[in-house]
């Protein structure tokens, strides 16, 4: 599975990466798996069989894709750029989000109202970059099963 985060060159991070089968559809297995620094990771032991895909990264809205597993077969799943700005979590980008940010900005790792969540671009500081992030974003969902 390979993903990018927005507004970062090293793409490494936590991500929750759920596969989702029937019809409605119901969790079959849920991973947590560390993504390299182009944003991909290996995953194995799933059963053969056609999955729904959705990938969260915290600080990002979430990606759904498809993908059809077969036996002793690797799959390949590119699910793109993850979109920054969720601060909270919510997967949506809103006016809860901005509070956040707001109340670290002009902030950097080590001070009193620095808040980590809302450092979108990974660099230790909440400034206008992770703003601009956030804003090129406001009002957008992340995908859901």
């Amino acid at each position: 599975i390979s993903t990018t985060l927005e507004g970062r060159s090293d793409h490494s991070g936590l991500q929750t990466i759920t596969f989702y089968q029937g019809d409605p559809l119901t969790a079959t297995a849920s991973y947590t798996a560390t993504t390299s620094a182009v944003g991909g990771v290996t995953l194995g032991g799933l059963t053969a069989g056609t999955y729904f895909v959705a990938v969260k990264t915290e600080g990002y809205l979430s990606a759904l894709g498809s993908v059809t597993l077969l036996e002793n077969q690797t799959e390949t799943l590119d699910l793109g750029e993850l979109l920054a700005g969720d601060a909270n979590g919510d997967n949506v980008v809103n006016i809860a989000d901005l509070s956040i940010l707001s109340g670290a900005y002009n902030s950097s790792s080590g001070d009193a109202n620095f808040d980590e969540r809302a450092d979108f671009n990974g660099d230790g500081t909440v400034n206008i970059n992770d703003l601009s992030l956030l804003a090129g974003n406001y009002n957008q969902a992340g995908a859901a099963p």
